[in-house]
């Protein structure tokens, strides 16, 4: 496939909008299943030690499920919902929890929580790094930033490493077919993040309308490019719809980019 693409408005595209990111508490939740992480493409990690979380809240849910089961919550504006315990982030139109916060009272499953010191965080959470007297880590398919005030946790912070959370614990889905190549062989337009055309190629090459080259492969629903794309979610793209490719990611800064291509009429 050959992309041929106008970048008009790049810069737009590439710095999208921004997040930051608490109610009750509650029940208990089942261990998380290996076989759905694994098909999801989360890293494996042997104990999920986030959640579920003290309060019952399952970081896979929609905020409409949230609103529902969840009281004491006030729905702001820009994807922002408020809590005395805990609040979140979540993307206007899906309704998927963008980023967590816990501000008090709630629990990670392993049971750290606000008030904690750090040093009881690393050793449960090992191998992130410091900043700012903050500590970042990794765990599994979620991102932890401990805020810290003299090493005692002020507030924790939780987010996807991915584009929004897995529910782990529902049973692993058979992954789909790689897409065609030729299927997808044609001329896109982009319609969000920017503005420019893309050519696709049916011998899984491309180019941009400055020059720009490179190749692509499929993945299931995923376009997976190398080159000059790559500057968008490290080159993957989904096919979300047959005529639509979508590009959506968080830059280090957490501020989210999203970029959607649709395919002209052939």
């Amino acid at each position: 496939m050959k992309l041929c693409f106008c970048w008009m408005i790049l810069v737009t595209g590439l710095s999208a909008l921004a997040s930051a990111g608490d109610g009750p508490a509650g029940a208990t939740r089942r261990p998380p299943s290996t076989s759905a992480a694994a098909a999801a493409g989360i890293p494996a990690v042997t104990t999920n030690r986030v959640e579920p979380l003290s309060n019952g809240l399952r970081l896979s849910m929609k905020k409409a499920e949230v609103l529902k089961q969840f009281e004491g919550l006030t729905e702001g504006f820009g994807g922002f919902v408020e809590g005395r315990q805990w609040n979140f982030w979540y993307t206007p139109g899906s309704g998927d929890i963008e980023r967590c916060t816990l501000k008090r009272d709630i629990r990670l499953a392993c049971g750290i929580g606000v008030g904690d010191t750090l040093a009881a965080v690393r050793e449960v959470f090992p191998g992130g790094a410091t900043s700012g007297g903050n500590y970042r880590v990794v765990h599994g398919q979620y991102e932890l930033l401990f805020e810290a005030y003299e090493e005692a946790v002020s507030r924790i912070r939780i987010s996807p490493t991915g584009r929004r959370f897995i529910d782990t614990s529902l049973p692993a889905t058979p992954k789909p077919a790689d897409v065609a190549i030729a299927s997808v062989a044609g001329t896109w337009h982009m319609t969000q993040g920017g503005a420019g055309m893309v050519v696709l190629q049916a011998d899984g090459t491309y180019t941009t309308g400055i020059g720009g080259k490179g190749t692509f492969r499929s993945e299931g629903n995923d376009l997976v490019f190398k080159g000059a794309l790559e500057a968008w979610n490290g080159g993957r793209g989904t096919l979300s719809r047959e005529s639509v490719i979508e590009f959506s990611w968080k830059n280090p800064e957490g501020f989210q980019n999203h970029i959607v291509l649709v395919r002209g009429k052939r």
